[in-house]
């Protein structure tokens, strides 16, 4: 199927009937988004017991995947000398939902499905910390790892974060619920299958109202760069730099081997020491942000990026050669083609 997929040769019919034409040549990188939803796909099963008598250890998806070639990745941010005209774009022209989802991915540096399934449940208002467990999506824990039934992870959010969440919850149809929740429909279907099924719809695909701000700074971002952008400005602020690392949830063996340090155990992120190096580092980076959107443009034009530490750009690279959310972070290039 690849190699068709590739060669511009596979007919999109069952029944093979050519009369339908066949669907255009994919790049390696639109090849590899297509190739995850098969090995999604498989594991599924597994789980399912769906797959009697194939090795649960099997995965003929994965297999394809591992012979493609590595694509090209991109490894984009918002530079912070744009990041005011962003700030100010998704104020003026974004709606109020995907704005203060845009403000948290800055302002958190969160991996996608950590963000897009917070529940108000998951925040410690008092101690001001969101709580992950452990092998939530998106936090790239594994049992093997870890133990069958480990401690929480005890992440702290700024003050700006926690008021963002705290205005959203004042207005939630389910104060226990979906933090990004979708506004009700006033008519329609929408609204009366959201009324029938008595839940709000979920927030989870920014990239339409996203693209307004992208418009106004002349770059297209994903989530993934806005990771990047946090650990910029975790670079360029007063906070430390491994308490930024920290932040961004990179575990102690991924640490470990980028640092050549001993392996930091999760439990640190659990430690007086700990959570108040995060929790001044998180609030380094609201102060900077501030002090950036106060320049003028004169000034904004003089701001250097910041040099990554190697580790935090090794673990970056990794991630970035495949999304948290399973898809690649294709290229405009390769957009056209992984639409279709």
């Amino acid at each position: 199927m690849l190699e068709k997929l590739r060669e511009g040769t596979l007919v999109p019919s069952l029944d093979g009937d050519k009369s339908k034409g066949t669907l255009p040549k994919l790049r390696e990188a639109t090849l590899y988004g297509v190739i995850n939803v098969g090995v999604n796909l498989y594991e599924v099963a597994h789980k399912r017991k769906a797959l009697k008598g194939m090795d649960r250890a099997k995965n003929p998806a994965r297999e394809a995947k591992d012979a493609l070639k590595k694509p090209n990745v991109r490894r984009s941010r918002i530079p912070l000398s744009k990041l005011p005209a962003a700030w100010r774009a998704a104020d003026q022209l974004v709606s109020p939902w995907w704005r203060d989802m845009f403000y948290c991915f800055v302002l958190t540096g969160l991996r996608r499905n950590l963000m897009v399934e917070m529940q108000f449940t998951d925040i410690d208002w008092k101690a001001g910390v969101y709580v992950i467990p452990m092998y939530r999506e998106g936090t790239k824990r594994r049992r093997e790892k870890e133990g069958a039934d480990p401690p929480p992870i005890y992440l702290p959010l700024s003050r700006r974060v926690l008021g963002i969440l705290q205005a959203r919850r004042r207005f939630a149809p389910n104060p226990d619920g979906p933090v990004w929740y979708s506004p009700r429909p006033t008519r329609g279907k929408a609204a009366k299958k959201q009324t029938d099924e008595k839940r709000p719809a979920v927030l989870t695909d920014a990239r339409a109202s996203w693209s307004l701000i992208a418009d106004q700074i002349d770059l297209r971002f994903t989530p993934q760069d806005l990771r990047r952008t946090f650990a910029n400005l975790g670079a360029a602020s007063k906070g430390e730099v491994m308490a930024v690392s920290l932040l961004m949830l990179h575990s102690g063996q991924t640490l470990a081997k980028a640092t050549g340090i001993p392996e930091i155990t999760v439990d640190y992120f659990g430690t007086p020491e700990a959570q108040d190096k995060m929790r001044f580092a998180a609030e380094a980076i609201v102060e900077l942000v501030d002090k950036l959107l106060a320049m003028e443009d004169a000034e904004l034009a003089k701001v250097r990026e910041p040099q990554l530490p190697q580790y935090i750009e090794e673990v970056l690279k990794a991630e970035e050669v495949e999304s948290s959310d399973g898809e690649l972070d294709i290229g405009e290039e390769d957009s056209a083609d992984y639409e279709k």
